[in-house]
């Protein structure tokens, strides 16, 4: 709209305030898509459990709207470390977010949802953490799901 602006306006207003309009809209355009996109991207559309590997495939979207696919080992989920609101989860330093509301599997969801570090903290990488509690608190073989993969959609 802003450079339609600046070609088709009539009034005597000089071309360098046309043009700072023009930028300004464009920035704000440019601002508000990017500042939209950090609080929404972490969102899981699509994920693919195997039980059998203890492997899944993360679906998220771009700031264009173009499918990414994020494949991780549960060994790799680590509490996020983040002042980002709505993050369940973290991989290799990307975030994810996993509405619990709409999220079937709640035994998955549990494994996917780390505990938060304690505050003394250790030598123990959250990674590492993560899979001893998960291998204490319930077994992958006790996890009843169907086939030897599950898949989610939310789209």
């Amino acid at each position: 709209m802003s450079p339609v602006m600046l070609v088709f306006d009539t009034s005597a207003t000089s071309l360098g305030a046309k043009a700072s309009i023009a930028v300004t809209l464009c920035s704000f355009g440019i601002f508000t898509t990017g500042l939209l996109h950090w609080f929404t991207s972490p969102y899981v559309r699509q994920l693919v459990f195997d039980k059998k590997s203890n492997t899944m495939e993360i679906e998220t979207l771009s700031v264009f709207a173009r499918p990414q696919i994020t494949r991780a080992h549960l060994a790799e989920i680590s509490y996020p470390d983040t002042i980002r609101p709505q993050v369940t989860f973290a991989v290799n330093g990307k975030f994810f977010y996993l509405d619990d509301n709409t999220f079937p599997d709640k035994e998955l969801l549990a494994a996917l949802t780390p505990p938060e570090p304690s505050a003394a903290g250790s030598s123990i990488s959250n990674g590492a953490r993560l899979s001893s509690q998960i291998l204490m608190r319930r077994p992958w073989q006790a996890l009843q799901l169907s086939g030897t993969a599950t898949a989610v959609d939310f789209s």
